[in-house]
């Protein structure tokens, strides 16, 4: 076992590393997010499995996967992601405390020993979105779906119960517009991949994850696409194919994504890869 310190932005790789960890140290500085729908790609490293089973509104997996939503040490708090906050002004001396710490500690002495060094936490800013979060991602049946309900919202075709009304409006129109700026094809396969029943366990999500993200870098243009846009030249304006949700044939490009590799395509794709690397 392990303890993970997240003292800062945390995100695709940085939350793989630290989300099978014993406890997930947050201070305040924590800002907790899976944004590889801005780049063409997929929440991997086993989102399938940790993303679908996490507290809090039903839906705020999905939410995270489809928009990059950033949680705070208090909605990661809230939802499971961190078990611990402690100001980052203490960190160095919890980390000291830590390396003085008697070899063999149990779970139970390791959580009292990261408690004397906490605070109160902050509150989650998501709690007052509960209702919203479950109307627009918990009860949906597509991404199309998602688009429906938060335009729903967004016109005051539906009102949500116990969300200002106006609240609800602005938040609607900016999850919309961020969702429009996604890869519709990473939308559509993040989608199936969050709504899997039964939903897998770790282990079966990263075969599941494994097979999509071979597929995604070696056989489509989306993901060097977004990297282009949004990392290397910052123009923020990827070139999707297609270019917009609906057109992404849930048949022909999704369940490919989703399909079993022969020995054949595995070897293949794997050996591709590799030599794009030795390339660069």
């Amino acid at each position: 076992p392990y303890i993970s310190i997240l003292d800062g932005i945390t995100m695709g790789g940085g939350v793989g590393v630290s989300i099978g960890s014993l406890y997930r140290v947050s201070s305040e500085r924590l800002q907790f997010a899976m944004p590889e729908t801005a780049i063409g790609f997929v929440t991997d490293i086993g989102a399938g499995h940790f993303l679908a089973r996490l507290g809090g509104p039903k839906g705020l997996g999905l939410c995270m996967a489809l928009t990059s939503l950033r949680l705070g040490p208090g909605d990661a708090l809230m939802c499971g992601v961190a078990t611990h906050y402690v100001p980052s002004s203490n960190i160095p001396s919890l980390l000291e405390a830590f390396k003085k710490a008697p070899k063999g500690m149990n779970a139970q002495s390791l959580h009292l020993l990261i408690n004397s060094f906490s605070a109160p936490a902050p509150e989650s800013k998501l709690l007052k979105l509960f209702p919203l979060i479950e109307y627009c991602y918990g009860a949906a049946e597509s991404v199309e779906d998602v688009i429906e309900r938060l335009d729903q919202i967004q016109t005051g075709r539906h009102k949500v119960s116990g969300v200002d009304e106006e609240v609800a409006k602005d938040w609607s129109k900016n999850s919309l517009s961020t969702i429009f700026t996604k890869c519709p094809v990473s939308l559509k396969v993040v989608f199936r991949l969050m709504t899997l029943k039964p939903t897998p366990t770790i282990e079966e999500s990263l075969i599941i994850e494994y097979r999509i993200v071979l597929r995604m870098i070696m056989r489509t243009w989306n993901f060097y696409e977004g990297v282009r846009a949004v990392i290397l030249d910052k123009d923020n304006k990827p070139d999707w194919r297609p270019k917009k949700v609906e057109e992404v044939d849930d048949v022909l490009v999704v369940d490919y994504f989703f399909a079993d590799f022969d020995e054949e395509e595995e070897e293949n794709l794997s050996k591709e890869l590799s030599m794009e690397f030795l390339d660069t």
